[in-house]
């Protein structure tokens, strides 16, 4: 009979549970980090909606929106979006912003102001987004006062 060296045997119960442990914590530790990079990404600039107004000045319908910034770091506007449907939004070429720069620091508010022609009583959906790829969305009835 031939005795069987010790490199032949395999890995023990003790060695396998060790190895698995090793190889969940570095798992669990790479998903962590992953995680909390998707949370700084999103959480960096946060947008609200101050206020919109549907005007009309010298025979030209207007559209006013205006944002704020309530996250920890700025943020740059890229690009204003206005339909009826979720399903059609034109992009707005001629778009005003105020300031010009078009960037929202943290704590401050930005005016976006275009030449559309609304409809009153018409409800209209917009869609604002950044530099950093957040997107916002909200529908608003156009009422002229």
């Amino acid at each position: 009979m031939k005795r069987s060296s010790r490199s032949n045997r395999g890995t023990t119960p003790f060695q396998f549970t060790l190895l698995l442990m090793v190889i969940l914590v570095t798992v669990s530790f790479i998903g962590v980090l992953a995680f909390q990079g998707l949370l700084n990404n999103h959480s960096e600039s946060f947008l609200n909606i101050e206020n919109i107004n549907f005007y009309n000045d010298v025979s030209t319908d207007y559209v006013e929106i205006t944002i704020s910034n309530s996250g920890a770091s700025d943020t740059k506007v890229e690009s204003v979006y206005i339909g009826n449907s979720v399903s059609f939004l034109a992009l707005q070429n001629n778009v005003a912003y105020n300031p010009h720069n078009q960037i929202l620091s943290s704590g401050s508010s930005l005016k976006i102001t275009f030449n559309f022609d609304w409809t009153s009583g018409e409800t209209y959906r917009f869609k604002i987004t950044t530099e950093s790829g957040q997107r916002l969305y909200f529908n608003r009835e156009c009422e002229v006062k």
